[in-house]
């Protein structure tokens, strides 16, 4: 199977400008609310979703019929009023590129046969914190129902053998159809699609929880999901069907369908736990969400190219907890599938980074962040940063709000240029004891710098503040705390303070009093 290489996006929801993204490694993102992370995640799911919608995904950039639009919002005029056409683009390994737009999707070439899409569709997997949120919905006085979990998250992902529908797709043309009773058969094959299908979550959702995310001083603990009929013989305290079907006819209706439901079952040292809502603290719902979750990837022989692509799914977690799922990733799902994972939170990005780094194959990951620019606006991830002078490298810091980085090259910086503009004379101090003579520090130099600019007519009221700035987070002993929003904008200030002396050329002529002179003897 062919995998994704490349993914562009132009004028999709976070994305005015144009991205192009590298996705044939693993892929670990920074990124902080607004900046497109998220924008990159649902790309992918929008393009690859798209191969089942009857409408191939048109909906998402036809700003005149569907409410459903996810136009940047900055591109809206273009596409209106100059023709614009925002785009999803994918590129595959055999070069094969999938195009979703308000035409809907298209290939190039365009005898590419979209099995290869649909194959990456149903060997890859979407998780975000959507998905936990919902499994955790149910409030204490309910029984849980996760059959919105499953229909949302899941089943859209899940082609039975045999098909080439998703059993999603399956359901909603079940339900949609006017008459029931003339597709009991098709009912029955659903039920038992899904029930089978359930069956093997259920084979594997316990051994991941038990291995990788539970405590180890814990009891295991048994995960079980049901899909029920009245007649199976489980823990089934409301003596409800789960499964689809529908009502006979009554006088008030010709037919109502009764909808499915699904169950989770929870044993703790072989005690039922009736509402685990109630029972677990919000991390051990998460870990019971991800194991069924993950139980739920397609088995079978592992295909090149797939994929999961994972969104802050972690962030109700504490960073021990982190860790057990980052290791069931990290130790048995990345040699299977590639690993898009994107975060907001900074510290469990370059913690995690920095395991990767030292326990695993570096080579076989690519790190970046995505970050806005004082309009709001994303800025594009640079994996690697080629510059030529720190202060380049300190811009550039400083769009990816890396705060401490920024202060260490604008001190550099502001030596460098120090050294270049003062003459000697304002660079050097006589000791008093030894009355030699000694380099001035960057403080001493940073007040001579306002007598030559007096003495040189040089504008010094962009400087005023430079010795505040040094104090802040110019000097190394003050970096403590750097990484605060508060310093944003002073450091934007510094910044261009320090550009602006970059550009003073000292003056090559040399001013005399005008009553001295002198002359030259042979």
């Amino acid at each position: 199977m062919a995998g994704i290489k490349e993914i562009e996006i132009e004028g999709f929801k976070a994305f005015p400008n144009k991205l192009i993204l590298a996705l044939n490694k693993n892929l670990l993102i920074y990124g902080e609310n607004g900046s497109g992370k998220s924008s990159i995640y649902y790309a992918l799911h929008a393009l690859l979703q798209s191969v089942y919608k009857p409408d191939k995904g048109a909906k998402y950039f036809r700003y005149e019929d569907s409410e459903e639009n996810l136009i940047n919002i900055y591109k809206l005029d273009d596409v209106k009023n100059n023709g614009f056409k925002p785009y999803i683009k994918i590129t595959l390994d055999n070069e094969h590129q999938w195009e979703l737009s308000r035409d809907g999707l298209s290939s190039t070439p365009d005898t590419a046969d979209d099995s290869e899409l649909r194959l990456l569709n149903k060997t890859s997997a979407f998780i975000n914190y959507s998905y936990i949120s919902r499994f955790r919905s149910a409030r204490n006085s309910e029984t849980i129902n996760l059959w919105n979990v499953f229909i949302k998250d899941i089943l859209p992902f899940y082609v039975p053998a045999g098909t080439d529908k998703t059993l999603a797709d399956i359901y909603y043309e079940l339900v949609e159809n006017r008459y029931p009773y003339k597709v009991q058969n098709d009912i029955s094959n659903f039920n038992e699609k899904l029930s089978v299908f359930i069956g093997r979550v259920n084979s594997k959702a316990s051994d991941i929880y038990n291995q990788y995310f539970k405590d180890e001083e814990d009891p295991n603990t048994l995960i079980q999901v049901k899909y029920a009929k009245d007649d199976d013989n489980i823990e089934n305290p409301h003596h409800e069907e789960f499964q689809l079907s529908f009502k006979k006819p009554t006088a008030k209706s010709a037919y109502a369908w009764r909808y499915p439901k699904i169950g989770l079952h929870i044993e703790v040292d072989n005690i039922i736990i009736q509402k685990p809502q109630s029972f677990f603290n919000e991390a051990r719902l998460t870990a019971i969400a991800l194991a069924i979750r993950f139980a739920c990837l397609q088995s079978g022989e592992t295909q090149d190219g797939q994929f999961l692509a994972l969104d802050d799914m972690l962030i109700s977690l504490d960073m021990s907890n982190r860790m057990k799922v980052i290791r069931y990733l990290l130790e048995d799902v990345a040699g299977k599938y590639k690993i898009y994972l994107f975060t907001h939170d900074r510290l469990f990005y370059h913690c995690l980074k920095r395991i990767i780094e030292t326990q695993y194959s570096r080579e076989e990951w690519m790190f970046g962040g995505l970050y806005l620019n004082d309009l709001d606006l994303p800025v594009e991830p640079e994996f690697m940063i080629e510059t030529t002078s720190k202060i380049k490298e300190a811009r550039e810091a400083y769009k990816r709000h890396d705060y401490f980085r920024c202060g260490t090259l604008l001190r550099q910086s502001c030596e460098q240029y120090l050294k270049e503009l003062l003459p000697e004379s304002y660079r050097i101090i006589e000791n008093g004891q030894t009355s030699e003579t000694e380099n001035k520090n960057l403080d001493q130099q940073i007040l001579s710098l306002e007598e030559f600019c007096k003495k040189e007519g040089i504008d010094y009221n962009p400087f005023k503040n430079l010795k505040s700035y040094k104090d802040l987070f110019m000097n190394a002993t003050a970096h403590n705390d750097i990484t605060s929003p508060f310093y944003r904008e002073e450091i934007k200030k510094c910044l261009h303070a320090i550009e602006v002396l970059s550009q003073i050329k000292r003056s090559e002529s040399i001013n005399c009093e005008k009553d001295l002179s002198f002359s030259v003897v042979d």
